[in-house]
């Protein structure tokens, strides 16, 4: 199991590796077919964002008792839930 979990993460990060130099480039238009970045997204940010959702639940649970009184718990939900709900569920596959 240990083996197959270092072959993974050489594979991307040698992927990534050469990818960068693609990525440097910020007034080239990104190619929506991109292979590269629907794997990336796939991998890395969607399980990223799905972490970010819990953790910004937990905190939103945390910060609510504070939130309240001051009727601010929808900006906290916004900020700490709504974001990574969207970048995680929301936008196209590859559109980082």
């Amino acid at each position: 199991m240990k083996k197959i979990v270092k072959v993974i993460i050489i594979t991307l990060s040698v992927i990534l590796l050469f990818n960068l130099p693609a990525m440097a480039k910020s007034e080239q238009i990104v190619n929506r077919e991109d292979n590269t970045l629907i794997i990336f997204d796939i991998v890395i940010a969607r399980p990223a964002g799905l972490a970010m959702v819990a953790v910004g639940t937990v905190l939103y649970a945390v910060t609510l008792p504070f939130s309240l009184p001051g009727g601010h718990e929808s900006d906290a939900w916004d900020k700490l839930v709504g974001k990574p709900v969207d970048f995680t569920f929301k936008r196209p596959l590859g559109n980082l």
